[in-house]
């Protein structure tokens, strides 16, 4: 992670980036118990192949993630208590499994698992819903649109060390791993 990234900052990581292990300081822990994320640490998550660019946004760049920001989160808006029918004519997503008349945010928490946060997606045909912003009592407020697919989604899961790492600085971690290792041993 690079010093004055958003993760750094206090940015909380989004809930389709699952963390399982930090090395800091040549030594690995879990997530748990490694506290804050630190400048230097090395995160290994559990993501979708569609979202390294993401993080890239939140490890490796001093870049804030705006309420505006299209990438992050979608690049139109939509009202939440639009109907899944309402999609579907602009969009076509294709309603397998849901009817017409659920509201769009219903949905999103429903396919959450009952609890929404702000970077949430949820795909459906040819789009991702994203939540943008969530109220004080946590319904979601805003709603994000992504039309494009992103970075050949195949709804495989990769193991991504980190999100500067998957770049350079591989060598120096697989040293460390080996380090790591080899004391345990």
């Amino acid at each position: 992670m690079v010093p004055d990234s958003p993760v750094t900052r206090g940015s909380r990581l989004p809930r389709w980036a699952r963390p399982s292990l930090v090395i800091r300081d040549g030594k690995s822990m879990r997530y748990q118990y490694a506290g804050r994320l630190q400048p230097g640490d090395y995160v290994y998550l559990f993501i979708s192949p569609r979202f390294p660019h993401l993080l890239d946004r939140l490890f490796a760049s001093p870049a804030t993630v705006s309420a505006d920001d299209a990438e992050f989160f979608g690049e139109f808006t939509i009202e939440p208590g639009k109907t899944l029918g309402d999609l579907n004519a602009i969009y076509g997503v294709g309603l397998d499994g849901v009817t017409s008349d659920t509201q769009i945010m219903s949905f999103m928490v429903e396919r959450l698992g009952g609890h929404a946060e702000p970077g949430d997606r949820v795909q459906i045909g040819p789009v991702e819903l994203i939540v943008r912003d969530t109220a004080d009592d946590g319904a979601i407020a805003t709603i994000g649109l992504s039309c494009a697919p992103e970075h050949g989604r195949t709804g495989k899961l990769a193991l991504v060390p980190g999100a500067a790492l998957a770049r350079s600085g591989m060598g120096k971690v697989i040293d460390v791993l080996r380090n790591v290792f080899r004391s345990s041993q």
